[in-house]
């Protein structure tokens, strides 16, 4: 009997337990369809590999894109029907700007197609079936970089620039005649990078810089109106700033401010500019001079006039080459 009591009051303490401490049912994540201008960027923040981000242009975090276990992941551009972005695979421990593979992330369905082909890639053309790239090759005196053009349709691509000078970063004008890119010849690449236009199939079409040894004008990209290009540049100062390149007079105009405010040992060199269509905001990221701690931090915008200077991240990760837009995505709320 005594047996039998014991047993009814541990049921019964049981029972009140469950009572005062219910299961908890775990909320069910819904996919929530939402428009809005995003900045997709590359970061070490997931403790595995560069991958790829995207974020509010506010600066607040929306979800991981990629998620690999190795290399440095890079995206370049958005395409014209804001359905897909344009990224590639760098090797850890060499230049980022070096590119292997090529890939296409499809925002809406949240899926990856390749690698394409192999390179660096700038951006597509007006009506999406075609994008822009450079591609190493390698030679006995080091190698040099060659602009293509690579057709979505028939999966071909064609050389647009002559062997033996190195040209990259190349990037289509928004009409779609012209592509713009950076070159130097075999003696100046230590020395001088200058700024090119070539129309669509390879003829050259005027040189937009003739700079002397000592400057660099690097990574171009046209504004939505097709009227400017846009770049990071340096005047033998070691000091970087994001420029404007007005195409009709060559005139160049400082968007930032470094070099006028005597920051010549700044840690907030600025590089790779890209263009939001949708805003005509230029987003950019800075890097450290100090080389015990040599890569980029942080992300920045700011209006074509250097107005609206704004930091975007703030962190010890490696935040770099922001591209933004207008695209439709999934999130889980």
């Amino acid at each position: 009997m005594k047996k039998i009591f014991l047993i009814l009051v541990v049921c019964i303490a049981f029972l009140f337990g469950c009572k005062d401490n219910p299961t908890e049912p775990q909320p069910i994540k819904q996919k929530i369809l939402k428009t809005n201008e995003v900045v997709f960027f590359s970061s070490d923040r997931d403790g595995k590999a560069t991958n790829i981000f995207i974020m509010t242009t506010d600066g607040e975090l929306i979800k991981q894109i990629t998620k690999y276990d190795w290399g440095v992941y890079v995206a370049t551009a958005i395409s014209p029907d804001s359905s897909q972005v344009l990224f590639y695979q760098a090797a850890p421990g060499l230049d980022i700007d070096v590119g292997m593979d090529i890939y296409i992330y499809k925002i809406k369905e949240d899926t990856i197609i390749g690698p394409i082909t192999q390179g660096h890639p700038g951006n597509f053309t007006p009506d999406g079936n075609k994008f822009v790239f450079s591609r190493h090759t390698f030679t006995m005196e080091g190698g040099y970089e060659s602009v293509y053009l690579y057709d979505l349709i028939n999966n071909s691509e064609i050389k647009l620039t002559e062997d033996a000078k190195t040209s990259f970063y190349a990037q289509i004008s928004p009409d779609g005649n012209s592509i713009c890119y950076e070159s130097a010849s075999f003696l100046d690449t230590l020395s001088c990078w200058q700024l090119h236009l070539m129309d669509i199939i390879g003829n050259h079409i005027t040189d937009l810089t003739s700079l002397t040894s000592g400057y660099y004008a690097s990574n171009p990209v046209f504004t939505p109106d097709g009227h400017s290009l846009v770049f990071w540049y340096n005047e033998q100062t070691w000091c970087y700033d994001i420029c404007k390149l007005d195409l009709s007079n060559h005139s160049i105009n400082y968007i930032t401010q470094n070099r006028f405010n005597g920051r010549y040992d700044v840690t907030s060199n600025y590089k790779n500019p890209s263009i939001s269509k949708s805003s005509n905001k230029v987003y950019f990221y800075s890097h450290f001079v100090d080389y015990q701690y040599p890569h980029p931090i942080e992300i920045y915008s700011a209006n074509l006039d250097g107005s609206d200077f704004r930091k975007l991240t703030d962190n010890n990760y490696w935040d770099s080459h922001p591209i933004a837009g207008v695209v439709t995505y999934y999130v889980e709320e």
